[in-house]
């Protein structure tokens, strides 16, 4: 019975009151190409959206938790890792920049816990902040002064404090 109702639909006959082609089964084929090209477009935006990421190069900072200590009246810094990604310093320490007031500490001042040239869980970084940024070895911290800690590989600042 089926068959024959289909035969009836190819015919052109009238079934049911509607009158049907012979190509009113190629509707399906072409929601289908539509479907098709609809996934095309959808992976290939989603490629290229790496690719693109991708080529771009740009260097991502380290998402980590620093603490600073730095009182007043003192002349160092101690700067601990809390948490996060371990931060790639450097081996001479030439990856981060320690900025005093806005002038750069010299990184000769800079003495790690690890010489690695990696920023661990747990390290500590200690910092002559006062000698490295203004040459004056005598020139202690004072309530305001900023201190600031940048990665230089994505120019990007990890930490921002002010001396209180």
């Amino acid at each position: 019975m089926l068959n024959f109702e289909c035969k009836e639909m190819i015919k052109g006959k009238k079934i049911n009151g509607k009158r049907f082609s012979r190509d009113a089964y190629g509707v399906s084929s072409v929601i289908g190409v539509v479907l098709m090209m609809m996934l095309v477009v959808m992976i290939t935006s989603v490629i290229a959206a790496f690719v693109f990421d991708a080529v771009t190069g740009e260097k991502q900072s380290p998402c980590a938790e620093l603490v600073v200590n730095a009182e007043e009246g003192n002349h160092n810094i101690t700067i601990v890792h809390y948490g996060g990604d371990t931060i790639n310093i450097g081996s001479s320490l030439n990856n981060i920049e320690i900025r005093y007031n806005g002038q750069v500490c010299n990184s000769t001042n800079i003495t790690s816990s690890n010489s690695a040239g990696t920023f661990y869980l747990g390290e500590e970084l200690e910092v002559n902040v006062t000698y490295g940024a203004t040459g004056d070895p005598t020139r202690n911290l004072t309530a305001g002064d900023s201190i600031c800690i940048v990665y230089k590989p994505a120019d990007c600042i990890l930490q921002r404090v002010m001396v209180v």
